[in-house]
């Protein structure tokens, strides 16, 4: 056998063990995908990455309501993508505590997860 063969074959065993040693490694444990997006939206620093987060994951988002809801300032820039008016909306009803802005935010948006979580009555003061 060449020393080229040789070296293709112990490269290709060394693939396989790691690929072996990936299938056996343990699952990650349940709801770390969900702590690291977490992590990673009060990383941001911005209530829209919170909200986002909350519309995602509305049954897993205690914590992130509990950040946001600390958060009484505006974000300095707008967020942007596909649903920003509809993130600054929710958060200038959040933010009024006022329950007619946030009933008027759930009716023009009734088939979003954030409809119901304007009507969650931790936002209303």
């Amino acid at each position: 056998m060449s020393r080229a063969a040789r070296a293709a074959l112990r490269l290709g065993l060394a693939a396989l063990a790691t690929a072996a040693a990936a299938e056996s490694a343990p699952p990650p444990p349940p709801g770390a995908a969900l702590a690291e997006e977490l992590a990673l939206a009060e990383a941001a620093g911005t209530s829209a990455a919170l909200i986002l987060f909350v519309a995602r994951h509305p049954d897993e988002a205690d914590a992130a309501r509990a950040r946001l809801a600390a958060r009484h300032a505006p974000d300095p820039a707008p967020a942007a993508g596909p649903d920003a008016d509809m993130i600054a909306a929710f958060d200038a009803a959040r933010r009024s505590g006022d329950p007619a802005a946030l009933a008027a935010f759930a009716a023009r948006y009734p088939g979003h997860p954030l409809a119901a979580e304007a009507l969650r009555p931790e936002w209303s003061r």
